[in-house]
């Protein structure tokens, strides 16, 4: 079965008692699938997975994170999560854990249930193209485990903190209507985020966290966030209310902060205290390249090409080279680089051609260049270390520019015609306050549509921008909209997005 048939599927068998509270446990799949990706559903989906709630109907509301550029705000906040991959006696199964230490996950407790036989820690599980994900071995039993509050802490027998980070907690107090979100892996799924319609429902005494973001069985133990994703401010753990008013509920940061000694010494900044077992394996250090590698840029076209180029050099940081510019038959100097992958863009210098990446490009990167942002576009060197920029009169198209001059993010959605003259439609696209999406297209034409990214500001503000006369009604991500039409002469076409009031 299809992940998409899977998800219409479990929004259909939902249950429906007035106080269904009960946590669902993780999805089923067969005992392979252990350690094994992508994750193959079963048809029934087991029995024991109907708690989650798609809050919004069947249409699941929630993003694959390989979406976003690998240095993203939003991939690099989830870089400390991954899933939780469980192997009973006869099947196995898969939950969301998180890096809280250094070697320290936190999770839900009934993923830990004495009948576990075995997990795996995956952090960099965010595509399904059959690649394995580096995995790390987690300890058994765990060092804190409570069923009640459905909270268990494990270490690892590696520190992957050390590469991916750890996530901040805060006992920060939330009101209803608060932003949130959510990083999980639902169904066993690559890694996602849930950002639209996900905020605080209501705070209960107990130190439950009503929320109305939308999970499926696999996100059991998911953190969520705050709206900007930076502090962890709950567990999640189960699905309930009715079919008509839906809620998920997490356990507060707070509340978990009362009852463990790990996440309180975590919050105080202090190194957590765990019981003394075997020091694990020692890690080898990765060997490091004999020799660097270099990238280099063969201008084929009649005209002058600006080009960019981004690199890693020592300390794993990136750095932006640009914008350079290329006379016909030219080749750039060499970039050096100790990573494989290196992005680029690239326009002629009469704006008439952009190599820039297509938003279903797997590896595009979102990247300011002078006063700009474009997707630049993955470059795999280990295929050869020249980049060919070739022209021809199908590639000299016109481009067009949408610009965020407001106070505060905005989401938008376009639609354009593809370099086989088929009209596509791309988004949701975040921009930051005087960030620019840029687009080639083959018409000067343009269908497009933004709001507010902050939901208070689309209600009380009224901030969107959309319909008006030959509007075209689009449905974005599951989202049905009105794309306002604009219209160019110019080989560089710009739509500024000004906020009034």
């Amino acid at each position: 079965m299809r992940p998409g048939n899977a998800i219409a599927l479990l929004a259909c068998i939902i249950v429906t008692a007035p106080s269904a509270l009960a946590s669902g446990g993780p999805p089923d799949f067969p005992a392979a699938q252990f350690g094994k990706f992508p994750k193959a559903l079963n048809e029934s989906l087991g029995g024991n997975v109907v708690r989650e709630r798609l809050i919004s109907g069947r249409d699941a509301r929630y993003e694959p994170l390989r979406l976003y550029a690998p240095d993203s705000r939003l991939r690099k906040a989830a870089s400390p999560v991954g899933l939780l991959d469980i192997k009973y006696a006869r099947k196995s199964g898969t939950c969301t854990a998180s890096l809280i230490a250094e070697d320290l996950i936190l999770t839900n407790a009934h993923c830990t249930k004495p009948t576990v036989k075995r997990l795996m820690f995956f952090p960099e599980y965010f595509d399904d193209d059959g690649s394995e994900p580096p995995g790390y071995t987690v300890v058994l039993p765990p060092l804190e485990r409570d069923e009640r509050l459905d909270y268990a802490i494990l270490r690892l027998t590696k520190k992957a903190g050390k590469r991916y980070g750890v996530l901040r907690l805060s006992k920060e107090k939330l009101r209803s209507g608060d932003d949130l979100s959510i990083l999980h892996h639902p169904l066993g799924q690559p890694k996602s985020v849930t950002r639209y319609g996900c905020r605080v429902k209501a705070m209960q005494r107990d130190g439950r966290l009503l929320h109305l973001c939308d999970t499926m069985p696999g996100s059991s133990g998911s953190p969520v966030m705050t709206g900007d994703s930076r502090y962890m401010v709950g567990l999640h753990f189960a699905g309930g209310g009715t079919r008509r008013n839906p809620v998920n509920i997490a356990r507060s940061v707070a509340e978990l902060a009362k009852h463990s000694p790990i996440i309180r010494k975590v919050l105080a900044g202090r190194p957590a205290a765990v019981p003394r077992r075997p020091p694990p394996p020692r890690e080898e250090p990765p060997k490091p390249r004999k020799t660097q590698l270099q990238a280099k840029f063969r201008n084929t076209c009649t005209v002058p090409v600006d080009l960019a180029v981004r690199t890693r050099g020592e300390g794993r940081k990136w750095r932006t080279h640009g914008f350079i510019k290329l006379a016909p038959g030219a080749i750039s100097k060499p970039f050096p680089t100790n990573n494989r992958y290196v992005y680029w863009v690239a326009e002629s210098t009469n704006g008439t051609k952009t190599w820039e990446a297509n938003a279903e490009d797997r590896g595009r990167n979102l990247q300011q260049v002078g006063k700009r942002f474009y997707l630049m576009k993955l470059m795999d060197l280990d295929k050869g270390p020249v980049m060919n920029l070739n022209c021809s009169k199908d590639d000299l198209r016109p481009r067009w520019e949408i610009r965020n001059r407001c106070n505060t993010a905005i989401d938008v959605a376009m639609r354009v015609q593809d370099a086989n003259k088929q009209w596509r439609t791309h988004g949701w696209y975040e921009l930051e306050v005087g960030e620019t999406l840029s687009r080639s297209t083959t018409n000067r034409l343009g269908y497009y549509y933004a709001h507010a990214h902050d939901p208070k500001l689309r209600r009380e503000r009224k901030l969107k921008w959309g319909g008006g006369e030959g509007s075209n009604p689009q449905t974005v991500r599951g989202r049905k909209v009105e794309m306002r039409r604009t219209t160019w002469k110019r080989d560089v076409g710009v739509t500024t997005l000004i906020c009034t009031n």
